[in-house]
């Protein structure tokens, strides 16, 4: 698996530069320092660049004609489609729309879908149809999955949501929806587009999913994650362990502007780095 290490415009050199895959914020190019000028300089160097449609940080992707011209410009190679939280139907036309612009203006840049829904059955069924769609080559599945239910009889109590942690209901959510995703895709004799993975809510997921490499025939790839969990956490000084995260992920946005002040903060990240990269069982491009 692949890991973006998502860090602040001043550590690019010192942390994301640690991966040749990476996750960028389109919004950023303009307003943040150094920001573009260093995923330019490392898409020239070959490196595999996702642009996201900076939902998470805006609250609502940036317009999809802005995105398709600004990924152009800078030369990925994917982009994260337009979505609508947690809404499936409203995900499917804004895509299909952006789809329709991306033919008439003949792009050739991958694309990355999104699912959305509110409960597994609804996940599922749009993952499938993400994967009917030739256009798109990457799905993607948010980490917030937390509030999914199963409409069906025999589970309309998930145990899970009775978990006090939302750190951890957030990781055995998006497990079960891979456990299902890889039942369902069983059943159906179906491959499915390799899968990233946005965020994390706590690294020690990425572990769960060497086993599907293992498995035959592989209906499932999880191809990437993108995360800042190494930052953050390190940058407050809390460093993963064997299991994971020792605490609650701590709720807030990464400042793409903030410094990290101190010898100790550095070996933290540079830390955390390495376990989420031992989790992922992903190799780094150089020696911590």
């Amino acid at each position: 698996m692949k890991i973006g290490i998502i860090c602040p415009s001043p550590h690019l050199t010192d942390f994301a530069i640690l991966s040749n895959f990476h996750l960028i914020l389109p919004h950023l190019y303009s307003s943040c320092d150094g920001y573009a000028g260093f995923y330019r300089e490392r898409i020239a160097k070959g490196d595999f660049v996702v642009q996201d449609n900076s939902i998470f940080e805006l609250g609502v992707s940036l317009d999809f004609r802005k995105l398709w011209t600004l990924a152009h410009q800078m030369g990925v190679s994917e982009m994260v489609a337009p979505e609508v939280l947690k809404n499936s139907n409203g995900t499917k036309a804004l895509l299909e729309e952006f789809l329709k612009y991306n033919q008439q203006q003949q792009g050739e840049i991958q694309i990355q879908a999104v699912a959305q829904g509110s409960t597994y059955e609804e996940m599922i069924e749009h993952i499938f149809w993400l994967n009917s769609l030739k256009e798109v080559s990457t799905i993607g599945l948010p980490f917030d999955t937390e509030d999914l239910r199963r409409i069906t009889s025999e589970m309309q109590e998930y145990p899970y949501n009775r978990i006090r942690s939302l750190t951890l209901r957030r990781v055995l959510t998006r497990w079960l929806l891979i456990e299902l995703l890889q039942q369902e895709a069983a059943l159906r004799q179906e491959t499915v587009k390799p899968i990233h993975l946005m965020g994390l809510s706590d690294a020690i997921e990425l572990q769960k999913y060497q086993e599907l490499r293992a498995s035959q025939p592989r209906w499932i790839t999880i191809r990437s994650n993108d995360s800042s969990s190494a930052f953050v956490h390190g940058a407050a000084g809390i460093l993963y362990n064997s299991k994971g995260l020792p605490c609650e992920k701590i709720p807030v946005k990464l400042d793409f502007t903030s410094k990290l002040f101190s010898e100790a903060q550095y070996r933290a990240v540079h830390h955390n780095i390495n376990q989420i990269a031992y989790f992922a069982n992903a190799e780094l491009t150089a020696q911590l």
